[in-house]
């Protein structure tokens, strides 16, 4: 089970993966898509009892959010 992402810790390559495919797929910076996806993973490791499709869920709702700040 992979722990929950923190801030200061290093971050584990499912989510690097994860970060970097949205970085490719919607054409936005590394770091604004780091962004948004750990602040996403934060809120959703408070709330989660089982953490194994944490990323996924994580994935879903920082691309939703850049692709809808893109449009504005």
């Amino acid at each position: 089970m992979n722990p929950p992402f923190r801030e200061a810790t290093v971050i584990p390559n499912t989510h690097t993966h994860a970060i970097a495919q949205l970085s490719r797929e919607l054409h936005l910076p590394l770091s604004q898509v780091t962004e948004v996806y750990r602040a996403e993973l934060a809120k959703l490791n408070e709330s989660a009892r089982l953490h194994h499709f944490v990323s996924v869920l994580a994935t879903r709702h920082a691309r939703g959010i850049l692709i809808r700040s893109g449009r504005q």
